[in-house]
Parts: C-alpha cells; sequence; structure tokens
C-alpha cells in the first residue's frame, strides 16, 4: 500500500508540474505573440508616419512650383493680367489634394479602350501609399512685428498698423485696465538694439522683466510675443492670424520692408489703414472694401485702391492736411506678395503629418525662411 500510495504521488507531483509547464509555455508563447504584434505595430506605425512626413514635404515642394507658376504667369502675361497678385489666382488659392480623381481617369482610360495591363500600369503610377493637401497663403497680408518702430517719438507704419489693430473692438475686453501704446512699445523695446524703454517714459527695458532680459533682436516666431510683458496668450490668440515675424531683418531698416497687400488682406488689417480722426468707422470701410474685392475687384496699383476708397467709400483724398490713410502706413502698402506661407498636410493609414513653411519669392529665386512639422 505505501509503494502504490508513493506512486500515485509522484504522478500527481508529474501531472502537476506538467501543469505548470504547460502554463509557463502558454504564458511565454501569449506573450512573445503580443510583442510581436506590437513590434509589427510600432513598425507599421513608423513607415506610415515617415510616408505620411515625405507626402507633406511633397506638397511643399508642390508648392513652391505652383508660385512658381505664378511667378511666370505674370512676366509672360502680364499685358493681360497685370503684376498684382491676388487670392482669386488659380494657380495658388485652390488647395492642391493629391492624388486626385485618379479612378475617375481610370474609368475614362477604360472607356477609351486602354487595355488592362496598361490600366495596371495606370493605377501603380497612382498608388503613392497616401495622399496630401497643401494649401498656400500671404504672408504678406500680415504685419510685421520685427518691422515695428518708433523714430524718436515718430512711429512707423507697422507701428501705427499694429496699434490701429489693437484699437478694433474685438480687442477691446483685453485693454480695459491696460494701455495699447504700452504694449506696442514694450514690442519696439523689444526689437530694438537699445536698453531705453520706447516713449516718454523712459527708463531701463529689463526693468519690466525680472526673470529674463529683453531680446534687443528681431522675433524669430510670431510665439515669442507672449514673452513682451502684457502680451496675454488671449491677445496673442487674437493677434496671431494677423502677424508675422517676414522679413526677418539685421539690422532693421528705418522704412519697414514688410508690405501688406490689399487685394488679399483681410477685414481687420483693411479696417487698421486708417486714421480715425479721418475715418470715424474704419471697420465699416473695411467692410465696402472686401465686398467690393469678392465681387472681383483686382487693385492693380495702390493709386487703384486709393480711388476705390475715394469713388466707392466715399474717403476724402483731397485735403492734404487730412489723409485718410498716414504716410508711414502709405509706405507699406502694396499689390504684390513677396512671401507665402505654404502648409502641407501628409496622410498614409492612420499616420498624419503636417509641415509649414514660409517662402520668400524675390524674381525667380525661392528661399525657405521657415520649417516646421507637426
Amino acid at each position: 500500500m505505501n509503494i502504490k500510495a508513493g506512486l500515485k504521488n509522484k504522478r500527481g507531483f508529474a501531472l502537476v508540474m506538467v501543469l505548470i509547464i504547460i502554463a509557463i509555455l502558454t504564458t511565454l508563447a501569449v506573450e512573445l505573440n503580443f510583442s510581436s504584434r506590437i513590434n509589427a505595430k510600432i513598425t507599421a506605425n513608423l513607415r506610415d508616419s515617415t510616408k505620411a512626413f515625405y507626402l507633406a514635404k511633397s506638397g511643399i515642394s508642390m508648392g513652391i512650383q505652383r508660385i512658381r507658376m505664378d511667378t511666370m504667369a505674370h512676366q509672360l502675361f502680364s499685358q493681360f493680367i497685370g503684376q498684382s497678385d491676388n487670392s482669386t489666382e488659380f494657380w495658388w488659392s485652390i488647395p492642391l489634394l493629391y492624388p486626385l480623381g485618379a479612378d475617375m481617369f481610370k474609368d475614362l482610360l477604360a472607356e477609351s479602350g486602354m487595355d488592362k495591363n496598361a490600366l495596371d500600369a495606370f493605377s501603380k503610377s497612382q498608388d503613392i501609399g497616401g495622399s496630401f493637401i497643401s494649401e498656400i497663403a500671404d504672408e504678406s497680408s500680415r504685419i510685421d512685428i520685427n518691422d515695428v518702430q518708433l523714430a524718436g517719438a515718430t512711429p512707423n507704419g507697422s507701428y501705427l498698423l499694429l496699434l490701429n489693430l489693437l484699437s478694433l473692438p474685438k480687442f477691446n475686453r483685453y485693454f480695459r485696465d491696460k494701455s495699447r501704446e504700452e504694449i506696442v512699445n514694450r514690442i519696439v523695446d523689444w526689437v530694438d538694439f537699445n536698453s531705453e524703454k520706447a516713449g516718454f517714459g523712459g527708463g531701463i527695458e529689463d526693468s519690466d522683466y525680472p526673470d529674463y532680459h529683453v531680446k534687443n533682436m528681431p522675433f524669430f516666431s510670431p510665439g515669442e510675443l507672449k514673452l513682451v510683458k502684457g502680451v496675454t496668450s488671449e491677445i496673442y490668440g487674437e493677434l496671431e492670424p494677423f502677424i508675422t515675424v517676414f522679413p526677418y531683418t539685421i539690422p532693421q531698416s528705418a522704412v519697414p520692408l514688410g508690405k501688406i497687400n490689399v487685394n488679399n488682406a483681410p477685414r481687420e488689417i483693411i479696417a487698421s489703414l486708417f486714421d480715425r480722426a479721418v475715418v470715424p468707422d474704419p471697420w465699416e470701410v473695411s467692410k465696402k472694401i472686401v465686398k467690393i474685392r469678392d465681387e472681383g475687384t483686382i487693385f492693380g496699383s495702390t493709386g487703384e485702391f486709393y480711388e476705390t476708397l475715394k469713388t466707392q467709400a466715399s474717403i476724402p483724398f483731397d485735403d492734404p492736411n487730412q489723409k485718410p490713410i498716414p504716410r508711414g502706413i502709405e509706405q507699406v502698402l502694396d499689390v504684390r506678395t513677396d512671401y507665402f506661407r505654404i502648409k502641407s498636410t501628409g496622410s498614409s493609414s492612420d499616420a498624419m503629418k503636417t509641415v509649414t513653411a514660409i517662402i520668400e519669392r524675390k524674381s525667380r529665386q525661392y528661399s525657405t525662411l521657415y520649417w516646421r512639422v507637426e
């Protein structure tokens, strides 16, 4: 009986050991399978993310080609389309989606009698492993905050534009207990090369900044504006669509180098052009100008813009002592665009990458001034 009992105990122990080993092996197998699937997913995500980035990059390249088309069109057909840039020009106004309509073209080719092998080759040529959408915006319809200066007590055009922009009703709630001029003067302090406060108060610029120094250099990006004392996140959020840091220049020019294209400038910028002592309701005037543009008017020169203000918006230009647009602001107005913002988003499977670039156009030369990947 004792021998039999011992054999039974050994068999029971062996059975337990086998079950334990099976459980361990099963756990290992599940873990290995899980790890393999995770690694495969990580690899696929990396592959798709890389594809999405290069697709977005391709959208930037295509955007530059579209700007090049715009340049060539104005050079070759200026007698028909003039030299001014406006956001209705098809070569850069419409978002570019690629690939677009491959199936439609395939159906048309099939109907035309193309054989199956040729159709398959066409389908493969259109398969880029994803897609991209590329959009171009006019960076020259924004105020260059690097241009904001005071020559003694005399504000330049960019200074006046920014001050007028902050004086629009949409900004009133941010300035119940603070001065607009003080904010703009602090922006001057940030970009000028001296250590004295701008305006009549005087003092040392760094006295307003206990934790860091005033830069005394141009802004590298619009977001840097939030480092300026008094510019809250809320104020910056309202300002961001209307400001730029291009052209970025060292040393600064006495005359602003940034321009405002009146063909493309948003209503807020148009309303910021006017002296309120001469034009009591600039917001209403800007509404008329935007309506005129939407109806198809393209300003071929700043003179045409002034004539439209005079004849269709009833703005007086006859009295030289009552200029509706201050001389400083007149110096920054243009009908051409030299700086473009291209935003391109590439997609591959579930991965997406967005590239934003600022492109400078000089004659037939194109330079990338800014590049950001998100």
